[in-house]
C-alpha cells in the first residue's frame, strides 16, 4: 500500500460548490486553486494562535461536507490535500478567520529550533521573527511536513521562502512556509 503525499496551500475560500464538492481557494499570488472535498474532510476552526499563546489548542472540528457552505467564502485557510488521479482532495482545512492571513517573502537568516521561531530578512533589509503555529507546515518538494520537525533540518539559513501567517496577540504566527518560487503557495 502506498502512502499518499500530503501538500498544503494557503489562501482565501472564494467559492463553495456543495453539489460538486469543490472549493476554490485564491492564493496570495492571485492563483485560483480548485480542490475537492469528501465526507472525510475535516474543517478545523479556532487554532489561529501559536504555541505558548493563550488560547492555543482550542479547536472545533467538523466534517466539511456537513458544514461548508457559501458562508465560508471569504475565510482565510490552510488546506491540506492529497492528489488522487487528476483531483486534489482536501484532507483538512484550518480556518484562520476573515482577513487574517498575510504573506511575506524573505530569506531565512535564523532558525530558533528550541524557541520555535524563524527569522526572515525582507527585500528592504528588515528582519521579522515568526513564531510557529501549532500545526505549522513547510511545503517541500516531497509534500507538506510538520514545521516543528522540519525547522533546523530542511528549512535553513539562506533559503528564500514565502511565509503565510496571522498576527495574534502581538505575534506573527506562521502557518505555512513554502519556497518563494512555488506557484502553489
Amino acid at each position: 500500500m502506498t502512502t499518499e503525499v500530503v501538500h498544503a496551500i494557503a489562501g482565501t475560500i472564494t467559492h463553495v460548490d456543495r453539489a460538486a464538492k469543490t472549493i476554490l481557494i485564491t492564493t496570495a499570488r492571485g492563483t485560483v486553486e480548485a480542490l475537492k472535498f469528501t465526507e472525510q474532510t475535516l474543517v478545523k476552526a479556532g487554532e489561529a494562535t501559536g504555541a505558548g499563546v493563550e488560547g492555543a489548542g482550542r479547536m472545533a472540528v467538523h466534517a466539511m461536507d456537513k458544514t461548508l457552505d457559501a458562508g465560508h467564502e471569504g475565510l482565510d485557510v490552510v488546506a491540506h490535500y492529497v492528489v488522487r488521479g487528476t483531483d486534489r482532495v482536501v484532507t483538512d482545512v484550518r480556518s484562520l478567520g476573515r482577513s487574517a492571513l498575510k504573506t511575506a517573502d524573505g530569506v531565512v537568516v535564523h532558525v530558533g529550533a528550541g524557541a520555535k521561531t524563524v527569522a526572515l530578512k525582507a527585500a528592504d533589509g528588515a528582519e521579522h521573527v515568526y513564531h510557529l503555529g501549532e500545526r505549522a507546515v513547510v511545503e517541500t518538494a516531497d509534500g507538506a511536513v510538520d514545521a516543528f520537525e522540519h525547522v533546523g533540518h530542511g528549512l535553513k539559513a539562506t533559503d528564500h521562502v514565502t511565509v503565510h501567517f496571522a498576527e495574534t496577540a502581538g505575534r506573527k504566527v506562521a502557518h505555512l512556509f513554502s519556497r518563494a518560487s512555488s506557484s502553489k503557495a
